[in-house]
């Protein structure tokens, strides 16, 4: 009787090494992610100036330690880098627009316009906030050279959402669509009581893309910005290795009934 067939050895050889290769693929995406210069960031800062910031109803006075926080970031933004500062409370002023660094004297406006900043409104309307921050990002996005720079926004509030008496509210859910297809980071530092529907939109964003503080003191507020810092700089994750599908053909051997041709 003739000796059935094994398979090829050398079908075995191709296999291992298509495997190898897309392992030292993958090896080597990441490797290059680990290396990759610095991003340029774009940061939009989302600032609550109602009054409870400095105090009112018998809230803790914590606006300057806020904006002292602030100004030291904004010292250390690097060229390249964009500065966005909206601010929010019975409504969500974007007037200030988005400001790229370009050199000192851009630190220094930015810098009067944070020392300028006063806490007065009646209500935190959080919603159209996080609505007009999501907005920039995506308008950002589409923006040629995109790719290559970082989106993180930074929303900052010491309580929850306040929408009463307000007319044309939005909604925290509601802002779930606006989220782009790149999403960008979400820093919330909640100063106070935290708004939980935020968790919601944060979750959204994906996996890393989504970070919660709650700092307690001035000491913990700077520690936190700055922790915000280091992790918007960091190289962005490789992107998820693919999937690997490996065919042979025919793509099944039925050796039992090629043993039986055989025989005859």
């Amino acid at each position: 009787m003739k000796s059935v067939p094994r398979p090829n050895p050398s079908s075995r050889v191709t296999i291992y090494l298509l495997i190898c290769s897309f392992s030292l693929q993958i090896l080597l995406s990441s490797a290059f992610a680990q290396n990759e210069p610095r991003r340029s960031i774009d940061w939009i800062f989302v600032l609550d100036t109602s009054a409870s910031m400095v105090g009112a109803d018998g809230s803790k006075n914590i606006f300057g330690d806020v904006k002292r926080t602030l100004v030291n970031f904004v010292s250390k933004t690097s060229e390249g880098d964009s500065v966005t500062l909206y601010t929010f409370a019975n409504y969500t002023d974007t007037s200030r627009g988005t400001k790229l660094i370009n050199g000192e004297q851009d630190r220094r406006n930015l810098t009067n316009e944070i020392n300028a900043l006063q806490a007065t409104g009646t209500r935190t309307h959080t919603g159209e906030a996080i609505k007009n921050s999501l907005e920039l990002a995506g308008a950002l996005r589409k923006r040629s050279g995109s790719e290559l720079r970082t989106i993180s926004i930074v929303l900052l509030s010491d309580g929850k959402e306040d929408i009463r008496g307000l007319s044309n509210v939005v909604s925290i859910p509601s802002n779930l669509k606006l989220i782009p297809e790149d999403p960008p980071y979400l820093f919330y530092v909640s100063l106070g009581e935290p708004e939980p529907a935020i968790d919601d939109i944060g979750n959204e964003m994906g996996p890393g893309r989504y970070e919660k503080a709650s700092p307690d003191n001035p000491q913990e507020i700077f520690e936190t910005i700055e922790r915000i810092r280091k992790i918007a700089e960091k190289p962005p994750p490789p992107p998820p290795p693919q999937e690997i599908r490996l065919s042979l053909s025919p793509a099944a051997l039925d050796w039992s009934s090629r043993a039986s041709r055989l025989r005859t």
